[in-house]
């Protein structure tokens, strides 16, 4: 007897089930079912995608720009003694957290690079780590000079034209946008001092 069967209302607007060809096309090569192929899902999923995709290349860019920064500060006004490239580089209020001491604004900044100038001939900088988050950028490094002058301690200056001396040292970077506005800084002084013969290290340290 037929019963003149009748779709239900809310079957009636769903889309038709795919056919063999499309079904066979969702199967992945590894047997898995691709269900993001087709369909707001997807869509929503991939809209979403977009938006983490731009957060993370804004943040690349972000990231790359700082580390440009820092490279020039270490190569070309350390290294180079390149001194007006300051400005470009650092904030009007920066702060410079050193072993010696703090160190305020673009003058002060300066002040730091012509130091190095006075107490290295020779200065070359290698960066062996640099890595970010957010606002700020760390960088391990491994300094080698040749000594031109006095050198400042927490001990005291001393003389040490034509030693040559290398010290690791860790920097911490914080950036307002693309600019350094705080500056963390520890160093081996010690490895310094023992090298310049300014102390006799122990016959046996172990």
């Amino acid at each position: 007897m037929n019963r003149g069967w009748k779709l239900c209302p809310e079957f009636r607007d769903r889309p038709p089930f795919p056919s063999l060809p499309q079904a066979l096309s969702l199967i992945k090569a590894d047997g898995r079912i691709n269900y993001l192929e087709s369909g707001p899902s997807r869509d929503r999923l991939s809209d979403r995608g977009i938006g983490e995709m731009a957060g993370e290349r804004k943040f690349k860019d972000q990231t790359s720009a700082q580390e440009e920064v820092v490279r020039k500060y270490f190569h070309q006004v350390l290294d180079m003694g390149k001194t007006e490239l300051i400005e470009e580089l650092f904030h009007p209020q920066c702060v410079l957290h050193r072993p010696g001491g703090d160190v305020v604004g673009i003058d002060g900044a300066r002040g730091v690079a012509e130091r190095r100038k006075e107490t290295f001939s020779q200065f070359q900088t290698e960066i062996l780590d640099l890595f970010g988050s957010g606002d700020r950028l760390v960088v391990r490094l491994l300094h080698r000079g040749v000594g031109g002058g006095k050198w400042r301690s927490r001990l005291g200056h001393y003389d040490v034209t034509g030693r040559a001396v290398s010290w690791n040292a860790i920097a911490i970077f914080r950036f307002e946008e693309t600019k350094i506005i705080e500056e963390w800084v520890t160093r081996d002084e010690l490895g310094m001092i023992l090298q310049f013969g300014l102390l006799k290290p122990a016959t046996d340290a172990r």
